[in-house]
């Protein structure tokens, strides 16, 4: 029995937990994509966008954690035989 709460009441809709991780993922890709241009032309970037990537870099530990616990462990799968046959039926050639 596992003690874990249930964490997925926190946002307990699929839909609008994409709706966040929409949200989130296109922030990162705007802000991103900003900061790449302002590296590439070589403009001194805005306090404002630094401030934005701070944002976004720390929103992804709420969001991280949303999705994880929302997710679930599949089973182990068992390795059961990690040896060829031992029949001449698979024979390897070079």
């Amino acid at each position: 029995m596992s003690s874990t709460p249930d964490i997925g009441s926190i946002i307990p809709s699929g839909t609008a937990r994409k709706l966040v991780y929409g949200i989130y993922a296109s922030g990162a890709l705007v802000v991103g994509g900003v900061v790449a241009y302002f590296l590439s032309t070589g403009i001194p970037i805005p306090v404002e966008v630094t401030g934005a990537q701070g944002v976004i870099a720390y929103l992804a530990i709420p969001i991280g954690g949303l999705a994880l616990a929302n997710t679930s462990n599949p089973p182990a799968m068992a390795i059961t035989n990690v040896y060829p046959p031992a029949d001449d039926s698979a024979k390897h050639s070079l």
